[in-house]
């Protein structure tokens, strides 16, 4: 009788260790998905050995294909990528993130699994595309009083796209300090000057005790063309 409780407890250390093991494994393997928008170009990056910057999926459900010309709206995402359901702003790590990759001004943006970062580079003053009216309505349209940036067709004419290098050692920082703190988030980060606008005026409305669901709908198209994915 003891030797068969002995064979069924050392049966299941060695079950129990084949399945840590792949725990372990599948943990391992899991890496998370990090979109920078640089230059008009967006590029899904995972910082290798080497310190080159190489493509990679975090799963199935996250799908980027190469190759994407400026002023050209081509799929690179799943559309599901950015059917947000949920908007926070989050000021705590948005200043972490300023810390660590040593920029100015910088805002995030939380959703269910994406975290959305933009970084302030300055503005793109030999950027034609970028009227006075379009970044005013970056930073000033009220979506609670008027029609909204994509009610009214304007945000469609915008140029999300166009954005100043982030510098790699800043890109790898922000990268470093968010899969630390969120493994499970997909990250997307973004000089663009309208996008910028954009999540400081949601950022200063959450300051103001505004309701972030307000802004879901508009939030979500600005990312759906900002990171190139089907509208």
């Amino acid at each position: 009788m003891n030797a068969v409780k002995m064979s069924v407890l050392m049966t299941a250390a060695i079950v129990g260790l084949t399945g840590c093991t792949a725990a372990a494994g599948t943990n391992k393997n899991k890496e998370t998905m990090v979109s920078i928008q640089s230059s008009g170009s967006s590029d899904f990056s995972n910082h290798n050995s080497k310190g080159a910057m190489a493509s990679f999926e975090t799963n199935q459900n996250h799908r980027a294909h190469a190759g994407h010309a400026l002023g050209t709206q081509s799929k690179t995402i799943d559309e599901k990528t950015h059917r947000n359901t949920y908007l926070s702003m989050n000021r705590e790590v948005a200043d972490q993130v300023m810390q660590a990759a040593r920029l100015g001004s910088t805002v995030v943006a939380m959703t269910d699994t994406n975290i959305y970062v933009a970084v302030d580079m300055g503005g793109m003053k030999d950027n034609t595309t970028m009227t006075d009216q379009s970044k005013q309505l970056s930073k000033n349209n009220d979506p609670t009083k008027e029609a909204g940036l994509f009610g009214s067709g304007m945000g469609a004419q915008m140029d999300w796209v166009s954005a100043k290098p982030i510098p790699m050692d800043s890109s790898n920082a922000i990268r470093h300090l968010l899969t630390r703190i969120y493994p499970d988030s997909t990250i997307y980060i973004s000089s663009n000057p309208l996008f910028v606008n954009r999540m400081m005026y949601y950022d200063m409305q959450q300051r103001n005790n505004k309701r972030m669901d307000t802004y879901l709908n508009e939030f979500n198209t600005m990312v759906k063309y900002a990171f190139n994915s089907s509208k």
